[in-house]
């Protein structure tokens, strides 16, 4: 960026996406508008109405380490600390994963299924384990406000942001409460003083085995909390114990919705290994409430057409 030229915030647009560009930046144009809007305290709108607005030397040194962060592989969320998600805006730093799109739909899944049951202004109870930055539970807590949800998580870091996102989306009937999932004792601790089951239970758990963590691409592998992305055994110790406390202890209501984001094919081996006769048919998670079975354990594809969502409809005869 030459210093001696007069940078219009048109120029440096063109000047960053064109630098992303040649670093492989998937989202070049996206990251460039993002960072620039920050740096100058703008709006995306403003950047066009405004783009004719030459930068000060303040800003452009401003941006100029900004952008050598996102050149360094560091996530654009990270750099801003906020991400904007499903119905939420939030705060999201080193302590919590980045909300990924995949998991707008195990939202929009849930939403659908209140609305076709016609529920919305009913008082249910929710449980999200695996909260993190309670982008799940928040979305719902946001749209369901007679919903009563609990939001646990083993991270006291991640606890303290998820409250802060709270605050942040004026949602007011999340509960986040810490505990280790890993353990019995946490899911009979729920029972004695939350909840003996609930209507819905949604799930994000780490997922991510050893091996395919040492695969990561670099802006996930140097900077995302490991601990929110790996688990033993293959990826699969915690969703599958999730899975085995619900069935065991009968956490979800016989005309509960149940929905986990796993990894591919993870949900097949999950049922599989608790049921023998099963279909292993997944559907499509945008698929209307027809399309799908009920009181069945099943599994439903992303928008690529991975089987990512262990999934369960409770019907009542």
């Amino acid at each position: 960026m030459n210093s001696e030229k007069v940078w219009t915030i048109k120029d440096i647009l063109y000047w960053l996406t064109e630098k992303f560009n040649a670093a492989k930046i998937e989202t070049a144009r996206l990251d460039a508008q993002i960072l620039l809007s920050y740096a100058l305290g703008l709006s995306k709108i403003q950047l066009y109405t405004h783009s004719d607005k030459p930068l000060t030397t303040q800003e452009r040194e401003k941006l100029r380490a900004l952008v050598k962060r996102r050149l360094s592989g560091e996530p654009v969320a990270y750099i801003t600390e906020q991400k904007d998600w499903y119905n939420l805006n939030l705060f999201v730093n080193k302590n919590v994963l980045i909300p990924r799109p995949e998991t707008e739909s195990l939202v929009d899944f849930i939403v659908d299924e209140i609305k076709f049951n016609q529920t919305q202004a009913e008082t249910k109870i929710v449980f999200d384990f695996c909260t993190g930055s309670g982008c799940i539970a928040l979305a719902l807590g946001k749209l369901f406000p007679n919903y009563k949800i609990y939001a646990f998580d083993y991270s006291t870091e991640a606890l303290t942001i998820a409250r802060k996102n709270a605050e942040l989306n004026t949602v007011t009937n999340v509960e986040f409460i810490e505990l280790d999932l890993s353990q019995e004792e946490s899911f009979t601790f729920i029972q004695k003083n939350i909840a003996k089951s609930a209507n819905i239970i949604c799930a994000n758990p780490p997922y991510v085995s050893e091996e395919e963590w040492e695969q990561l691409q670099k802006n996930v592998k140097l900077f995302e909390p490991k601990s929110a992305l790996i688990s033993p055994n293959g990826g699969l110790f915690l969703g599958s114990f999730i899975y085995e406390q619900t069935l065991i202890k009968s956490l979800l209501e016989p005309s509960g919705l149940f929905c986990m984001e796993l990894s591919h094919n993870q949900p097949i081996q999950l049922i599989s290994k608790h049921f023998n006769n099963f279909s292993e048919k997944s559907y499509k998670i945008q698929a209307p409430h027809q399309d799908k079975p009920t009181n069945s354990w099943f599994t439903q594809s992303d928008l690529e057409g991975k089987k990512r969502f262990l999934s369960y409809i409770g019907q009542l005869n």
